[in-house]
């Protein structure tokens, strides 16, 4: 690759001419002549951002998609001007020390090939098309029934906005999780005793919990994530993530770059379907995710013909179906109240489903699965246990 850097700071360009993907590295003063390289990073102190947005604001002759520009601020911007940048086609690396090279260059080359980062091959991300629409519950519900069928150690990381345990019983006053180690996960201090002093732990599930300070969310970078995986990810025989539906967040897009397998939890209603493809467009695309990087679990199924099936939206969104959960109204606030996954109603296809999910997780992870044999109810005695279908 041929990289332009416009900025005065000449440690970065001795550093990306270390690296091995940049062919040649030169600095260049704005406005870029056409013949610009494939990569374009400039520095804030070049421009400033409305001078940057209406630089770029529409591809100059000369310029192809292939382009990637990355603007580096030394202080941090919200997830709304992150979402403008996005829209332009713009990496923005921000809250970086212009001194640290080293983390700058490292960014920028993790950002050009994603698919060089780890990807731990037992972790499996969870994430939500759009809110609401059930990728916590399922997420708890699949590691709690993993933590039935083997007998090795399963995680459960919660990494989106939420603590993410209303479906799991907590003792009062148990503030453990992301808070209290974030500053060491910052500084790379942070070391696995540390971090299994954190866990909640259920017989051999071990749960971390997610931020409850709101407002630390956007301090978090998907490196974060990818070096808080790579910590725990040895110790579990499967390490299940819930990230959240928030794509803006680091800790979302860090998790789904360095798992093995994710999962996209969406619904048949258009307005998920609509934000999703945004997401696809403006977040995705630019990191080099795809649809090969995601199962899709089509979540509050209704089996209704005015609705699209299953196999129609996978179709739509070109990936292969893991599978359906079907809508259980009343039950998912009971579930919550409780303190309870859906697994402990009774509800046979609800939990048909699950234990398909957790077959596909097992099979992935190669986990040897002790499955017992199901309890029968009055009812399933009657009518021979019979099973709803997908």
């Amino acid at each position: 690759m041929k990289a332009v850097v416009v900025s005065e700071h000449t440690g970065l360009v001795e550093k990306l001419n270390e690296h091995p993907l940049f062919q040649t590295v030169q600095q260049a003063e704005l406005p870029l002549p056409d013949s610009e390289g494939d990569v374009i990073i400039i520095d804030e102190s070049k421009t400033d951002i409305n001078e940057l947005l209406t630089y770029y604001k529409d591809r100059r002759p000369g310029q192809t998609a292939e382009q990637t520009i990355f603007y580096l601020l030394t202080r941090e911007i919200d997830s709304r001007i992150h979402a403008l940048f996005a829209s332009k086609e713009i990496a923005v690396i921000d809250a970086l020390p212009v001194a640290d090279t080293a983390k700058i260059v490292q960014e920028i080359v993790r950002r050009l090939q994603p698919e060089a980062v780890k990807r731990n091959k037992n972790v499996i991300t969870f994430f939500g098309a759009d809110h609401s629409v059930g990728t916590t519950m399922l997420a708890t519900a699949c590691a709690e029934l993993l933590s039935r069928w083997i007998q090795g150690r399963i995680g459960l990381f919660i990494l989106n906005e939420q603590p993410g345990t209303q479906f799991l019983k907590t003792k009062p006053g148990a503030h453990v999780g992301l808070d209290e180690i974030r500053m060491k996960l910052f500084n790379h201090i942070l070391t696995k005793k540390e971090l299994n002093e954190t866990y909640l732990t259920y017989k051999n599930l071990s749960v971390l919990q997610g931020p409850r300070n709101l407002l630390a969310n956007r301090h978090y970078h998907p490196e974060h994530a990818e070096r808080l995986l790579n910590l725990a990810s040895t110790d579990f025989d499967v390490l299940l993530v819930d990230a959240g539906a928030n794509i803006e967040y680091g800790l979302a897009v860090g998790a789904l770059t360095s798992s093995q397998q994710n999962f996209l939890i969406t619904t048949q209603q258009e307005a998920v379907k609509a934000r999703y493809e945004r997401m696809e467009q403006q977040v995705f695309k630019p990191l080099k995710l795809n649809s090969q990087h995601f199962f899709m679990i089509v979540s509050k199924y209704v089996r209704e013909s005015n609705l699209p099936s299953a196999k129609d939206l996978a179709n739509y969104h070109k990936m292969v179906l893991a599978g359906t959960v079907p809508y259980l109204d009343l039950q998912g606030w009971q579930a919550e109240f409780e303190q309870k996954t859906l697994l402990h109603y009774e509800q046979l296809e609800y939990t048909d489903s699950i234990e398909r999910l957790c077959m596909l997780i097992a099979r992935q992870v190669n986990l040897e699965i002790h499955r017992p044999q199901r309890k029968q109810t009055l009812l399933t005695r009657w009518f021979g246990g019979a099973k709803g279908g997908h």
